[in-house]
């Protein structure tokens, strides 16, 4: 499996063996060095098998997709913590997205608490979001509905 990354919302891809920052500093090792891909504006997209998958765009929207043309189920593996929320506001359930983290109790509550609050990006397979969608009545294909949604929000 190949970690796949967008920078910037370019198209994904491993993360090269140095990268520069804005001030011309460079930054190597950022596959152990997640402050640096994060000042380097990467976001993880997913992991996928070049043997058996490819990466494809489609309308804007980059996909993991079987060889021989079937898409792989949920198809946006993560989007910015900001496109999450938006996408959850415009489906009129961000209130009680808010209200279900603010009910989670106890050190697992603590830790949804502080992911809602101070992630930058949102994985589809991250068990917060199960546990929101479980908590919103939401079943797979509503909850990949609204990462698809999230990754069109610019």
């Amino acid at each position: 499996m190949i970690d796949l990354y967008r920078r910037h919302n370019g198209p994904p891809e491993k993360l090269p063996a140095i990268a520069y920052t804005d001030e011309g500093w460079s930054r190597t090792d950022l596959a152990n060095q997640p402050d640096s891909r994060r000042e380097l504006g990467f976001v993880f997209f997913a992991s996928y098998d070049p043997a058996t998958q490819r990466v494809v765009e489609d309308g804007g929207t980059w996909q993991i997709e079987a060889i021989g043309g079937e898409p792989v189920t949920g198809q946006v593996f993560s989007v910015t913590m900001r496109q999450a929320k938006l996408a959850l506001l415009g489906a009129k359930i961000l209130d009680q997205a808010d209200a279900a983290i603010a009910a989670m109790t106890g050190d697992d509550g603590r830790r949804a608490q502080i992911e809602w609050q101070s992630a930058t990006v949102l994985r589809r397979d991250h068990p917060l979001v199960a546990g929101i969608g479980s908590a919103l009545g939401l079943d797979e294909a509503a909850i990949d509905a609204l990462f698809v949604a999230a990754a069109k929000i610019a």
